[in-house]
C-alpha cells in the first residue's frame, strides 16, 4: 500500500480497533504463554484500558483477529535471567494455516556470569490479515532455566501485547 493511498483516504477513519492483554503471572518454564487478561487496575475497574471496537479473541494463548486488515502487534516484555543462564527468550509466532507456527520476531535477556540480569524486550510486527480463520499469533517462551522467568502481574503491565488495526484490507 503506497503512502499516497493512505493520504488519499485509505485511513479516513484512523485506527479502527485497539486491544491489549497482559500476562497475569510470571512464567518460569518454556511453552506458550497462556495466562492473559485485559488490563484492569488494582480496584478492578478499567480506567487504564479502553478497548476500541470488537477486539481480539484469545484462547489458550492463541490470538485471533476480529476482521481482515493491517494490524500492528506490539509485545513488550520484562525478562529475568539468573546468573549463568544462556538467555530467556520470548517469541512472537504466527500461523497462516491455524496449525504450523513460525517465529516472526524475538526478544531476550541473557544471564551473566557475574549475576542475575533483568531486561526489557519489545517486538513489533505489521501483519496483513486476509483470513481470520487461519491467520493467528501466539507468544512462546523458550530457554528458561531454573530461577529465570518472563515476568507478569495481575495489577500492572510487565509483559503485555497491544494490537492496533491500522488499515482495512487493500
Amino acid at each position: 500500500m503506497a503512502l499516497t493511498k493512505i493520504l488519499a483516504g485509505g485511513m479516513s477513519s484512523g485506527i479502527t480497533m485497539a486491544d491489549q492483554f497482559r500476562l497475569t503471572a510470571s512464567l518460569t518454564s518454556s511453552g506458550t504463554l497462556t495466562n492473559w487478561e485485559r488490563p484492569t487496575d488494582a480496584n478492578g475497574n478499567n480506567m487504564r484500558f479502553a478497548q476500541l471496537s470488537t477486539g481480539m479473541t484469545q484462547s489458550s494463548g492463541i490470538f485471533s483477529f476480529p476482521s481482515t486488515g493491517y494490524y500492528v502487534v506490539y509485545v513488550a516484555s520484562e525478562l529475568f535471567a539468573t546468573s549463568g543462564d544462556g538467555g530467556v527468550f520470548i517469541e512472537l509466532q504466527v500461523t497462516e494455516n491455524n496449525s504450523s507456527y513460525v517465529t516472526a520476531s524475538i526478544s531476550s535477556a541473557e544471564g551473566s556470569s557475574s549475576g542475575d540480569s533483568r531486561g526489557n524486550g519489545s517486538m513489533m510486527n505489521l501483519l496483513n490479515i486476509t483470513d481470520i480463520t487461519n491467520q493467528k499469533f501466539k507468544a512462546e517462551a523458550s530457554s528458561i532455566s531454573s530461577g529465570s522467568s518472563i515476568l507478569g502481574d495481575a495489577d500492572y503491565n510487565r509483559t503485555a501485547i497491544t494490537v492496533l488495526k491500522v488499515a482495512d484490507s487493500q
